[in-house]
């Protein structure tokens, strides 16, 4: 008789991230103006199954960069990216 092979289980994990009303607090955004720059290609967000958006913490120092650059030197959104 030959011997069964293993059977690999995976689990389902919820990708570890901020929703847009997290981020906005910590960012000092509103979540429709993170909603634009992630369209405008300036942040990264990622969906999951339902459509719903996330973001890594690490988009946190790209919003304060950009928030710099928007009212420190006055360069418009097309400048930053």
């Amino acid at each position: 008789m030959s011997t069964p092979t293993p059977v690999t289980h995976y689990v389902l994990v919820r990708r570890a991230g901020l929703s847009p009303d997290a981020f906005a607090e910590r960012t000092g955004l509103h979540p429709d103006l993170a909603r634009k720059l992630v369209a405008l290609g300036l942040l990264d967000a990622h969906r999951d199954a339902g459509g719903e958006m996330s973001f890594e913490p690490s988009e946190v120092a790209h919003a304060a960069r950009i928030q710099r650059l928007r009212t420190g030197l006055g360069l418009n959104y097309s400048a930053i990216g």
